[in-house]
């Protein structure tokens, strides 16, 4: 027989990372504001595989963000592990925050239909265990501590532990900020008005980009956004779940549009390399 699965608020879990660092978070609350969801504060900091901080200095580190999961998913995965617990909450913290979640469609009892709205002022918003605002837009002063009211999977979150946002996509991101960890690098690709676009980032910066335009069937490379300083951030944009790419996947293209700019550049100056 399986063994029964008990958490408790207070309860402190660890997860490991691609195999190469350690990061903690902490049950802190069921919402009952979100179908009795579990809420957890994940923290910040990353610990090498063979160190076991204690309790004490775990609960003690900055939160990275809050969110709302199922716990023994998780668990019965073998993918997180229990570690102890603290009565340390951090509840003062979590009152700052709000979660919120958009809709597409209102009933009317008027005409006992449902008629589409506009997601981005129609929205759910809630603090824990508190009552759920309905049709209503986030005010700017709370956008800042905003998350997104999904239940997240266990995939979801260590996801977010490692790259400090969530891949799906979701009308939310339109404001709230899709903040990645300082040296992070993600990888994109998406279409705009015929043109393809990829994307390196390291943080929120943009580090390099490849613009491929279409025209009569003939494509052309362009590199350009090089310089650490400039161009957009990765938050500015509302990425969609399919334009999440591999390191792979973008160096293959980058490495092909070098090629080609060499290889014209060798045609033009008889041979010779630059």
């Amino acid at each position: 027989m399986a063994k029964r699965i008990v958490t408790k608020v207070g309860d402190v879990f660890t997860v490991v990372i691609d195999n190469e660092y350690r990061a903690y978070f902490q049950f802190i609350a069921i919402d009952g504001s979100n179908m009795n969801s579990d809420t957890i504060r994940v923290f910040k900091r990353r610990y090498s595989l063979n160190y076991a901080p204690s309790i004490e200095d775990v609960v003690a580190d900055e939160v990275l963000f809050y969110t709302h999961t199922i716990l023994k998913h998780g668990l019965e995965e073998g993918v997180w592990t229990k570690i102890g617990k603290s009565n340390d909450l951090g509840l003062d913290g979590l009152d700052g925050i709000w979660f919120g979640n958009t809709v597409d469609t209102v009933y009317d009892a008027g005409t006992m239909t449902c008629r589409t709205v506009d997601p981005l002022r129609n929205w759910l918003l809630w603090q824990v265990n508190r009552p759920v605002r309905e049709n209503c837009v986030p005010a700017r002063e709370i956008l800042p501590f905003l998350e997104s009211g999904g239940i997240f999977s266990f995939m979801s979150v260590n996801t977010r532990i490692k790259f400090g946002y969530y891949l799906h996509t979701n009308e939310v991101y339109d404001m709230i900020k899709r903040v990645p960890r300082p040296k992070v690098e993600s990888f994109m690709k998406r279409y705009y008005r015929r043109n393809v676009y990829y994307y390196h980032f390291i943080g929120e910066k943009l580090y390099r980009t490849i613009f491929i335009t279409s025209d009569g069937g003939h494509r052309k490379g362009i590199i350009n956004g090089y310089d650490k300083n400039e161009g957009i951030k990765l938050w500015e944009i509302n990425w969609k779940y399919y334009n999440f790419i591999n390191r792979r996947d973008f160096e293959e293209v980058w490495d092909s549009i070098i090629d080609k700019v060499i290889d014209s550049h060798e045609k033009i100056r008889g041979g010779r390399t630059w």
